[in-house]
């Protein structure tokens, strides 16, 4: 699937998201995602279980965060030198 998604919320992000990092990979993995961004709201505290859980579902994680300040707002992705 040449589709990724760039801007998911899991249940780490207060009121924006409800699944589990567990069940989004999972999905993503079923629908045949190759990537995955996880884009929890400013900070990341879920990106340990994020970074195993979806090399255990066969994806690429995207390290990544949504940032909110002073109702400003930017997704923040990582890239590696690659």
């Amino acid at each position: 699937m040449s589709f990724t998604h760039l801007h998911v919320h899991s249940n780490y992000s207060f009121c924006r998201g409800t699944a589990t990092i567990e069940k989004l990979c999972r999905k993503a993995g079923e629908m045949g995602y190759t990537h995955l961004a996880l884009t929890d709201t400013n900070g990341l505290y879920g990106m340990g279980w994020f970074l195993a859980a979806a090399r255990a579902h066969h994806l690429q994680p995207i390290i990544s965060a949504s940032l909110i300040s002073d109702n400003q707002r930017a997704v923040m992705l990582a890239k590696n030198e690659r």
